[in-house]
């Protein structure tokens, strides 16, 4: 029997794209509103818009992006959304108010929404089906690492109070993604013929992928608990005596994706997502709720590897699900539905929690999530678990 190879050259220069990508993302994501108070005087609300703007027009773009894809090509849109990506990511050294910052947001999210999309589908035409489980486990690490580092990198380079360096190390990053494009020739890739493709349906099926839409939920549900913590963490730690223990919260968090993502992916590709699901949602569970009743450091790192396990699972097998059972020409529309989920729940979550912290406090809403994990099982049961047993089983 012939072992499907999945890792390749033009599979490691997306990966490497993937994650400049997601780091141009989060340190925009998680500096924007800092600068924006201390360099124009804005509120908080109007720092807080500030950043979720830019998170909006991604999700507007991957909509743009996931119907086109394979008609403009792969390649050529994440060429343009690179391309773009530059001179916006140097704007910001330029933004003389609080609304040119804005308009800036908007532009650079709609760029990145389209990058990102494209490198997704990227990676989806390169693996082979029956490897769809690992491999986009192991590509979707590329996110997951940029979310671990561009914290820390965003707090070193601010610490002098000047944004100076974060942005120029903003744009260098946006330079050398670019650089990766001359790499990429998708020899190997399963493109669909552009001129076979139909028109996209009108309606509800003409913007998102119905199929992967009842997965795509659950986890946007899942990332709007994910979402809190790290609005809040930072906040909810000063004066417990966990601030030191919260500064390492997300790269314990990054080591239990890492630890759980190889043994999820080969467990998805071999006995189905089912199994790696139902896991991933309890041990998620256990971790927020740990999370919300930590009272010293290593219960809380404790929390952090917990709930990088369980939430690294369930965001491997739903974007996998995406990849093995769509047909190839909506693998583009497949991956931008995920995505799109994915950015809303981390946007609508902590606004959502930050009207229940008065109510039930910051380890209120991080516990409350808990619930909500397992109420995701009963959900993925419904909408996909039970009939994917049926099909396996017939």
């Amino acid at each position: 029997m012939v072992k499907e190879k999945w890792v390749t050259r033009d599979y490691l220069v997306a990966w490497a794209a993937s994650f400049l990508i997601s780091a141009n993302f989060y340190l925009g994501m998680v500096s924007t509103s800092g600068y924006a108070i201390d360099s124009f005087g804005a509120s908080s609300a109007l720092a807080g818009f500030a950043a979720s703007v830019y998170v909006f027009a991604a999700i507007f773009s991957r909509i743009i992006a996931g119907r086109h894809v394979f008609r403009v090509g792969c390649r050529r849109m994440l060429t343009i959304g690179l391309a773009g990506n530059v001179p916006l990511s140097l704007c910001y050294l330029f933004a003389d108010s609080i609304w040119i910052l804005v308009f800036i947001r908007i532009l650079h999210g709609l760029l990145l929404g389209i990058a990102s999309t494209s490198v997704y589908t990227i990676a989806s035409v390169l693996i082979p089906k029956g490897k769809s489980g690992v491999g986009m486990g192991y590509f979707s690490l590329s996110a997951t690492l940029a979310t671990a580092v561009s914290p820390f990198l965003a707090a070193a380079l601010t610490r002098a109070g000047s944004y100076t360096a974060l942005f120029a190390v903003l744009t260098v990053i946006a330079v050398l993604d670019l650089c990766f494009i001359p790499f990429l020739r998708l020899k190997n890739a399963s493109l669909p013929d552009p001129a076979t493709l139909a028109k996209p349906p009108k309606g509800l099926a003409g913007i998102l992928d119905t199929q992967m839409l009842p997965v795509a939920l659950i986890c946007g549900v899942a990332y709007s608990t994910y979402g809190c913590i790290v609005a809040f963490l930072s906040v909810s730690s000063r004066g417990t005596g966990l601030a030191t223990a919260a500064a390492f919260f997300f790269i314990f968090y990054a080591a239990g994706i890492l630890a759980a993502r190889p043994f999820a992916g080969r467990c998805f590709d071999r006995y189905g997502e089912n199994p790696v699901m139902y896991a991933g949602l309890a041990v998620y569970a256990a971790g927020l709720l740990l999370t919300g009743l930590a009272g010293s450091g290593p219960m809380l790192l404790l929390a952090a590897f917990l709930n990088g396990s369980g939430i690294g699972s369930v965001q491997a097998v739903t974007l996998s699900i995406g990849v093995k059972y769509a047909p190839p020409e909506r693998l583009g529309m497949a991956n931008s539905t995920y995505y799109i989920f994915l950015d809303a729940g981390l946007t609508v979550g902590p606004i959502l929690g930050g009207l229940l912290v008065p109510f039930i406090g910051y380890a209120g809403i991080y516990m409350l999530g808990s619930p909500l994990a397992l109420c995701g099982i009963v959900l993925y049961y419904f909408i996909h678990g039970r009939s994917h047993r049926r099909a396996r089983t017939v």
